[in-house]
C-alpha cells in the first residue's frame, strides 16, 4: 500500500487555502537513494515515470488510471556516472535518455517497447540539461554542451543528424517548446538579457531575436511553455540581484508573447534566497502555474493578470509546496486539467498529485499587478542628473491598503546600496524624482522600485 500524505499550503496569516498535494506515493520503494526523476504523459493521459538511484541504476514505472505498474530497472552501470534524465512520448513509443559521464560524455537511449538501446551523441565537453520534445511527425532532443561556445545543441532522432542551434551560458538558460500546430521551438538567452529562438517546421528556422522590454537582473535560468487559451507562448525566469549577502539571491520574472508581440518583462516575487529552477505549466487551460525548486507557486490568468501566494519568512515572501523538510522538486507536469510533481524526499522519489484551488477575486487575491510600471531613466547615459518615472497601481484585496511603503533605491553593480529616493508611503497614482548622480563614479547602477510585494528594477549608466 502507498502511503498517503496530505499537506497544506496557505495563505498569508494561515488563513486561506490555496494548494495541498494529495496521493504522495513512494515510487521509487527502495532503501538506496533516489533523488532525480522525470515524467510524461501519453497521448492516452497513461502516465509514465523514470527515476535514478545513486548506484547509477534507472528504473521506469508507469500509471494506467490509478493503478501503477511494477518498477522496470532499464539500465545499470558500475564504471560510469548518470548525471541527467529525460523521458518522451512519440507515436506511442516511449524512450528514456540519460547524459553518462565517464573519460568522455554521452548521450544513451532505451526504447521500453523493444529494448534497443542507442548511443546517441558523445563529447570530450560537459554536456548537461537535456529534453526531449516531440510533434506528430518529428522528434528531438536537446542539450547544453560546455565546449567553447556554450552551445544549444538539437538532435532529429530519426536520422540521427546534429545541429548547434545558439548559444547561451549556463545549462539552465534555454527550455524547448511547441505552438499548436506541432512547431518546435527552441529558445535560449543570451548574455545581454535577449531571448532567442529558432522553430522547426519542415526544417530549421533562422535565429530569431526577441528584446526584452523592461529591465530585469541578469536573467540565468528560464523556463516556457506554449498556451493554447491564451495563444502565446509563457516564460518564467530567475535573475541574479547584486548583493552583498546571502539572504536576497535571486528574482523570479514572468513574460508571455508570439512572434513580434511581446509583453514587458514583470517581477514576480520579491528578491528569495535559492530561487532556483523555475517551473510552468498549464491547469484547467486557463492558468498559467509557476513552480521553482523551493516550492513557491504563483499564477497568471487568461487575462494576464498575476496572482501571488505570499509568506514572511526572516529573508523575502515564499510559500512552500513541499512543507516537510528536505524534500526538492524533480519534475512539475500537467494533462491539462491536473496538476502532478515528482520530488525527492528522505532518500526516495515520491509522486504527487496536486490540488489546486484556483483564485477567488474577492478572498484569494494578494496582489493584481494592472499597472504597476517603472519607466527607463532619461537621459541615459547620464551626468549627473536624470528623472525616474514610476506608477503605483490601485491594489484589489482584502489583505492589503491601497496605501503601500514604496522603496526606490539605487545599487552599484555589487550590490552596494548607493542611494536612497525613495522610502515612504504613497497613493496610486504616477510619480517621478530626481537623482542627481554628483557623489558616486561613472559606472553601471541598478535603481530598484519594491512596493508591496512587488519589485521592478532597471539599469542606469553614469557617464563622468
Amino acid at each position: 500500500m502507498f502511503r498517503i500524505l496530505a499537506l497544506i499550503l496557505y495563505f498569508v496569516f494561515s488563513v486561506y487555502t490555496f494548494s495541498q498535494i494529495l496521493d504522495y506515493q513512494n515510487i521509487s520503494e527502495s532503501s538506496i537513494p533516489s533523488t532525480n526523476s522525470k515524467m510524461i504523459f501519453d497521448d492516452n493521459y497513461n502516465l509514465h515515470f523514470t527515476w535514478l538511484d545513486s548506484t547509477n541504476q534507472i528504473f521506469y514505472r508507469y500509471r494506467e488510471g490509478n493503478t501503477w505498474s511494477d518498477r522496470i530497472l532499464v539500465y545499470e552501470t558500475d564504471s560510469t556516472e548518470i548525471t541527467e534524465l529525460a523521458i518522451s512520448s512519440y507515436n506511442d513509443l516511449i524512450r528514456i535518455f540519460w547524459i553518462e559521464k565517464g573519460s568522455e560524455y554521452k548521450i544513451n537511449s532505451v526504447r521500453l517497447s523493444d529494448a534497443i538501446f542507442t548511443q546517441l551523441y558523445k563529447s570530450e565537453f560537459i554536456l548537461q540539461s537535456i529534453k526531449s520534445i516531440n510533434n506528430s511527425i518529428d522528434s528531438f532532443i536537446t542539450w547544453f554542451e560546455e565546449d567553447s561556445n556554450y552551445s544549444v545543441k538539437v538532435m532529429d532522432l530519426d536520422s540521427k543528424d546534429t545541429l548547434t542551434l545558439g548559444r547561451t551560458y549556463t545549462p539552465f538558460s534555454y527550455s524547448v517548446s511547441k505552438d499548436d500546430s506541432g512547431k518546435i521551438f527552441v529558445f535560449w538567452l543570451s548574455m545581454n538579457n535577449s531571448i532567442f529562438y529558432r522553430s522547426f517546421s519542415s526544417g530549421w528556422s533562422g535565429t530569431t531575436e526577441v528584446i526584452i522590454e523592461g529591465e530585469a537582473q541578469p536573467l540565468v535560468e528560464m523556463d516556457c511553455i506554449y498556451n493554447e487559451p491564451f495563444q502565446k507562448f509563457c516564460f518564467v525566469f530567475t535573475g541574479d540581484i547584486p548583493t552583498t549577502g546571502p539572504e536576497y539571491s535571486t528574482d523570479l520574472f514572468y513574460m508571455e508573447g508570439i512572434d513580434s508581440t511581446w509583453s514587458s518583462i514583470v517581477s514576480l516575487a520579491p528578491p528569495i534566497q535559492y530561487c532556483t529552477n523555475p517551473q510552468i505549466e498549464i491547469y484547467e487551460q486557463e492558468y498559467i502555474i509557476v513552480l521553482y525548486q523551493d516550492g513557491f507557486m504563483g499564477y497568471v490568468d487568461s487575462s494576464s493578470k498575476f496572482y501571488y501566494t505570499q509568506k514572511y519568512y526572516d529573508h523575502g515572501f515564499a510559500d512552500t509546496l513541499f512543507a516537510p523538510d528536505s524534500s526538492t522538486l524533480n519534475d512539475f507536469t500537467s494533462d491539462g486539467s491536473r496538476l502532478y510533481c515528482s520530488f525527492a524526499k528522505n532518500d526516495n522519489v515520491f509522486f504527487g498529485d496536486i490540488d489546486i484551488i484556483t483564485p477567488d477575486v474577492e478572498k484569494n487575491i494578494l496582489f493584481k499587478n494592472i499597472s504597476f510600471n517603472l519607466e527607463q531613466n532619461y537621459p541615459n547615459p547620464f551626468n549627473p542628473n536624470t528623472t525616474i518615472k514610476y506608477t503605483i497601481p490601485s491594489v484589489e484585496t482584502r489583505h492589503v491598503s491601497s496605501l503601500q511603503n514604496v522603496i526606490l533605491k539605487v545599487y552599484d553593480i555589487l550590490g552596494r546600496e548607493a542611494a536612497t529616493l525613495i522610502d515612504q508611503e504613497q497613493t496610486p497614482g504616477n510619480y517621478e524624482v530626481q537623482f542627481n548622480a554628483d557623489s558616486i563614479p561613472s559606472g553601471i547602477y541598478f535603481y530598484r522600485l519594491q512596493y508591496g510585494a512587488i519589485v521592478l528594477s532597471r539599469k542606469m549608466i553614469v557617464l563622468k
